[in-house]
């Protein structure tokens, strides 16, 4: 699209890596509710409006503020918490963690941006498996850098295609910089086992490649898969931890994230100092929220009995919504065994709809579904949705998807 001449002249090449898949339909979505249409919102996973942030975790929350923990805290976040954390890994690992491991960022996000700032140079590039959040690749392309994108395959129930992963670190001629994984995956919800785990951290030690681990949904598991952080199989290898409080503690709008580093080589080390200096420059996470998940991280009781309820419902509706997808002649779906996302495939060269852009816009226009493109996770033929909602908002929804694609099938 050309540029007008304010455009062109003001704003710099950044801002066209900016959009967000989870909101580019929203000036449709609130056109049409201001004319009285009710919208199906299957696009966005934020639990909190499902399953409201625990009570225990307002009232800590609540008592930062009373009792004046109003200020700046440390950039590198508090102490206590950082502590929490790294005693949380010290089990993980087997290691011996401390705070001095452990970096506090506004929510995941900011870690992701951090690293990219630390790592990235214009021309280098990143290991991206896909399909991938869709954060990833647009902050390594705001930085200048270049995706290698290797496949999580479908038909193998989404298993990491590892042969073709040393087949394309073999022919990159330019500086691999790292390469960054969700385990469990936002958006197919499939799970790496131990077994791939260690081959990834064989393949990147081999090759000198930074592994960086997103295990935001490390707790959301199901269907009896087990899940393993990449830090316990990485003993020796330089890799980072990425983690939060936004999906299993239930808060999304506290930004309080973390970046682990439980190496303590040379590269690991410098790149833990350089993302801290980044941190100083926006000087503190929220801090009376950073003391409401220490409470969160320390309550080990009463967030067992939140996580109960959350997963056993996430379980069911996932489950549901996947055997109602599988149901329907022209979408099918790998059943995952975390997260609450499902990645429909839909065969798009059947319907009169050149791409999935087009399809998500005229879905949300015509029936009022709204769900995100798959496109922006690197799965061209498929749509993300979200299980949050309850079985009778995922029944109408998954229906009036299927009629859509009924409606306009190439005669």
């Amino acid at each position: 699209m050309k540029k007008d001449k304010l455009s062109a002249n003001l704003l710099s090449n950044h801002c066209k890596y900016t959009s967000s898949t989870i909101t580019e339909l929203n000036k449709i979505s609130e056109s049409l509710e201001s004319s009285g249409k009710e919208i199906i919102r299957l696009n966005r996973g934020d639990p909190v409006r499902y399953f409201p942030t625990p009570k225990y975790i307002i009232d800590a929350y609540t008592k930062a503020l009373k009792e004046g923990k109003t200020y700046y805290s440390n950039p590198a976040g508090l102490q206590e918490l950082r502590k929490t954390i790294a005693n949380k890994y010290t089990k993980i690992t087997k290691g011996n963690l401390s705070s001095e491991n452990i970096l506090i960022t506004a929510g995941v996000s900011e870690a992701l941006l951090m690293l990219n700032n630390t790592l990235i140079n214009s021309g280098d590039t990143a290991i991206l498996p896909t399909p991938h959040f869709t954060t990833y690749s647009n902050l390594l392309k705001l930085h200048g850098g270049h995706s290698i994108i290797i496949n999580y395959n479908e038909n193998k129930n989404w298993r990491l295609d590892l042969d073709m992963l040393k087949e394309k670190i073999k022919k990159t001629r330019r500086p691999i910089k790292y390469l960054i994984f969700s385990n469990p995956n936002n958006p197919t919800g499939a799970i790496l086992n131990k077994k791939e785990l260690k081959m990834l951290v064989e393949i990147a030690n081999a090759n000198d490649i930074l592994l960086v681990s997103d295990e935001t949904y490390d707790e959301i598991v199901y269907n009896g898969a087990k899940f393993n952080s990449l830090a316990e199989v990485a003993k020796g290898v330089p890799h980072i931890i990425l983690n939060g409080s936004s999906k299993v503690l239930s808060c999304t709008g506290f930004r309080v994230g973390y970046a682990i580093f439980p190496e303590q080589d040379k590269k690991s080390m410098l790149i833990k100092q350089k993302m801290c200096d980044f941190a100083a420059l926006r000087f503190s996470v929220n801090t009376p929220a950073q003391y409401a998940v220490l409470e969160a991280l320390r309550n080990v009781k009463e967030h067992k009995k939140y996580m109960a309820t959350m997963i056993n419902t996430i379980q069911e509706q996932s489950n549901y919504a996947a055997n109602l997808i599988n149901s329907t002649e022209h979408m099918c779906v790998i059943k995952p065994n975390s997260t609450f996302h499902l990645l429909p495939r839909i065969s798009f060269k059947n319907t009169i709809f050149k791409n999935d852009v087009q399809f998500a816009e005229e879905l949300l226009k015509q029936k009022h579904v709204k769900v995100s493109r798959g496109s922006a996770f690197g799965a061209n033929s498929h749509i993300r949705i979200t299980t949050l909602p309850n079985k009778e908002i995922l029944k109408n929804g998954i229906s009036k998807i299927d009629e859509f694609i009924r409606e306009n099938k190439k005669s």
